[in-house]
């Protein structure tokens, strides 16, 4: 059989100091980023560190019983991006020019996702993406959303929130400081949300100084913990040369009849409740409406 697929494929972007900071995987219809714990074989890391400087773009690596297939698609003086294709067999010669055409095609994938659906400063997926994704929320996050029923809603084991997260002070260091600064204090609100926050959570970068997270729990308590847990950490981080930084967070529960639109107003209006009194504020949309705001 000449059919070859990779058993393995990843994204690698490696800093000028050629150390692993971003890790694109596929995962079925969607795509898993890692900025932290990312676990790279010894071999692949000598040969990038062989092919950098150097005009050499692809290189073979013998590995276990296969081989590992390194592209180098981008090769810059802060950053450099890696193709890694994994096969658990040696690829016969007879599969040697299907190989080279399943590089192309994933390089040129990979590209194109690199590209315009992750954000470049912090590695999240973007704007683009939570709008592509918004749209299909309900049935993302309800997987049995053509069973409406009472009975079979209440036996759903988990809840999810539309969170909007803000960064209180990012305007003003920004335009004191300079937009250097402010990408600094994006970049640690980013890795502090990631190290915060589950990997069956979906954060986004949402543009100027917010995020957004889809949130899974269990009840709305351990949501307002988790929320809480994400503004304490990052109120006791260290932003050197900004001071201190404070993030506010809205939230709304993801419900099956209410529509993505309404559910950004809603989080919209949560986060920007009381914005110019009070920093580091966690409010719920439905007590904001109901008149009990969250104090945090």
């Amino acid at each position: 059989n000449s059919a070859v697929e990779p058993s393995q494929l990843k994204l690698l972007t490696l800093d000028e100091q050629l150390e692993p900071v971003t890790e694109i995987k596929p995962r079925k219809n969607r795509f898993k980023v890692s900025k932290r714990k990312i676990k790279t074989e010894a071999e692949v890391l000598d040969a990038i560190k062989e092919m950098s400087g150097s005009e050499v773009t692809e290189q073979s690596i013998p590995f276990k019983e296969g081989v590992i297939l390194l592209q180098c698609l981008k090769s810059g003086e802060l950053t450099s991006t890696y193709l890694i294709m994994q096969f658990d067999d040696q690829i016969s010669d007879a599969q040697a020019h299907l190989v080279s055409s399943l590089v192309q095609i994933n390089s040129t994938f990979y590209r194109l996702l690199e590209d315009s659906q992750i954000d470049q400063l912090t590695g999240l997926a973007n704007r683009k993406t939570f709008d592509d994704t918004i749209t299909k929320i309900h049935e993302l996050v309800y997987p049995d959303s053509s069973d409406h029923s009472d009975n079979k809603r209440s036996e759903h084991p988990y809840k999810y929130w539309l969170v909007m997260v803000g960064i209180d002070q990012l305007n003003g260091i920004i335009n004191n400081l300079g937009h250097l600064y402010g990408d600094e204090v994006l970049l640690q609100v980013a890795q502090i949300i990631m190290d915060c926050f589950r990997e069956n959570d979906m954060i986004f970068r949402f543009g100027g100084e917010e995020f957004v997270i889809i949130l899974r729990s269990k009840c709305h308590e351990s949501c307002e913990v988790a929320l809480a847990r994400f503004r304490d950490l990052t109120a006791a981080h260290s932003f050197p040369e900004v001071g201190d930084i404070t993030v506010s967070t809205g939230a709304a529960e993801i419900l099956r009849d209410t529509s993505h639109v309404s559910l950004m107003e809603y989080s919209a209006k949560a986060l920007h409740h009381n914005k110019d009194e009070q920093t580091g504020r966690i409010t719920f949309y439905d007590e904001l409406v109901g008149g009990t705001e969250m104090e945090g």
